[in-house]
């Protein structure tokens, strides 16, 4: 149960909340939650606002475009433009983001070439 109090809005297991409404009757529903499976430029939104990384652990979260490519958080917000027009218009471009999971092994951006995952030993 992970709760946050932001300037009078509440977030709760990914949905927004109003101190006025109180927990009842979220303001805004898919804030704010990593989504596997990303459909829509709003499921996009939300992973982003849930951050770069998974919890317990640290592990880097990356996203997966519809040619197999791998994309980190920042560039996935500094792409933010070409990725939704992508989405929304279903282009096969190489931005069109269709997930997002753990990166439990090495790899790297597609993007930036920015190490993702775990450091391999030497």
């Amino acid at each position: 149960m992970n709760r946050h109090h932001i300037v009078g809005l509440w977030e709760f297991e990914g949905d927004l909340y109003s101190e006025k409404l109180g927990l009842s009757v979220p303001l805004r529903t898919n804030f704010k939650r990593h989504h596997r499976h990303i459909k829509t430029g709003l499921d996009l939104r939300a992973s982003i606002r849930a951050g770069a990384f998974a919890w317990p652990g640290r592990y880097d979260i990356g996203f997966i475009t519809d040619d197999g490519g791998l994309l980190c958080h920042g560039c996935v917000k500094a792409e933010l433009y070409n990725i939704t027009h992508s989405i929304r218009n279903e282009c096969s471009d190489g931005w069109r983001v269709i997930g997002s999971d753990v990166i439990h092994e090495h790899d790297n951006c597609s993007h930036c070439n920015k190490s993702l995952g775990l450091e391999e030993e030497e």
